[in-house]
């Protein structure tokens, strides 16, 4: 059996201003990513639970709506999502919050393609790591006990 493609990295990007959306969407396509794009709450909880999505990058204000409060939200629906948060209004405690509420990263607002690709290179080098460790874990279960570990 010929090895199919990988499939593409697909990241939901969520920000109530179109224009952010727009040029985030513009950077990640340049990176091979595709591009799923939300503006609340109530559609980026949608996209992530009826599409698969690699990366979310969240706005920390969606209009009246929080998107620290989001994110446990999106990461109750899918656990091992990976979240970057992006805001205009950054402060120590935001940056703190959203990680403990679990943000894997934290960009401020004016963001450079520099950011955004280093954030995305992170995310699919740990994802890609934790791929591995599961399928040597699985090779080593399907070898059974071994006396060399």
């Amino acid at each position: 059996m010929a090895d199919l493609p990988p499939a593409p990295f697909r990241v939901l990007v969520v920000d109530d201003e179109r224009h952010i959306r727009t040029t985030l969407a513009l950077c990640l396509e340049g990176l091979g990513c595709e591009v799923v794009q939300a503006a609340s709450r109530v559609s980026a909880l949608s996209a992530a639970t009826t599409r698969t999505i690699d990366l979310v990058i969240l706005d920390v204000k969606l209009g009246a709506e929080s998107g620290l409060d989001l994110l446990p939200e999106l990461l109750a629906e899918r656990p091992m999502l990976d979240i970057v948060v992006i805001t205009a209004h950054a402060a120590f405690d935001t940056a703190v919050e959203a990680m403990r509420r679990g943000a894997r990263d934290y960009i401020p607002k004016p963001f450079t393609p520099a950011q955004i690709r280093l954030a995305v290179e992170r995310v699919r080098s740990r994802q890609k790591l934790e791929r591995e460790v599961l399928e040597l874990r699985a090779s080593r279960r399907a070898c059974g006990p071994s006396s060399i570990f």
